[in-house]
């Protein structure tokens, strides 16, 4: 059987801020239980510092689309890497809506990525359009950010494509149809053109250490049509 593509609009949520309904970044499904990853900093820009809180709310959306009707929910944090500068956490949808595996992103590490292309899908606005597509190629890990203290190596990603809003999209690994990192970060050169498409994600990996302990995928996900 033909491997499907994971579909990126289906497990793809807005993260808005509680206080103001502001759209602030995406987030990504993780299990059918209601467990979404996304960056830190994201949640500081909804007014949450899991430093000072783990109980505080933020508003998760599932927009509407071909594959479902809107809803609206609230999560908390559930974890997050308190001694480390890592740019992701996981919250936990308090009443979480019925998902079918499909709504679910696998998951697997960069390990083996370095050099294949990449799709994400989130919500960065242009113009009237609320969400949109970015694709590169993932170049590999690169040293931890200066200053930082790092559990695993950030990974570099070649697009022009990230923009404001796009902070905890998917990097779906179209090779290998794993999500192996969130979108983090892009470099910004100012007036200048010069290094105008690099971006960074978070490796998935980190996602195996203590307190989180997802599962993460080392092969190929060979999920297929009729699965």
């Amino acid at each position: 059987m033909m491997s499907r593509v994971q579909n990126l609009l289906l497990f793809t949520v807005q993260i808005r801020s509680l206080a103001t309904d502001k759209v602030v970044g995406t987030g990504i499904v993780v299990s059918r239980d209601g467990r979404i990853i996304t960056c830190l900093h994201v949640l500081e820009m909804a007014g949450i510092n899991p430093k000072e809180a783990t109980d505080k709310e933020v508003s998760i959306c599932f927009p509407k689309s071909r594959y479902r009707q809107m809803q609206t929910c609230k999560a908390t944090v559930l974890a997050y890497f308190p001694d480390y500068d890592e740019d992701i956490a996981v919250l936990r949808i308090k009443s979480p809506p019925s998902l079918s595996p499909e709504q679910v992103a696998i998951l697997g590490t960069a390990e083996l990525s370095s050099g294949n292309p990449f799709r994400s899908y989130g919500f960065r606005q242009l113009g009237e359009s609320p969400s949109g597509y970015a694709d590169g190629e993932i170049m590999g890990p690169v040293l931890p950010f200066l200053g930082k203290n790092a559990l695993v190596d950030p990974i570099e990603l070649r697009t022009r494509d990230i923009r404001p809003g796009m902070s905890g999209a998917a990097v779906l690994d179209i090779k290998r149809n794993l999500v192996i990192g969130l979108v983090a970060k892009r470099w910004n050169p100012g007036d200048k053109c010069t290094d105008d498409n690099i971006a960074w994600a978070v490796d998935n990996y980190v996602l195996t250490f203590h307190p989180v302990h997802l599962t993460v995928l080392e092969d190929d996900n060979e999920r297929s049509n009729g699965e």
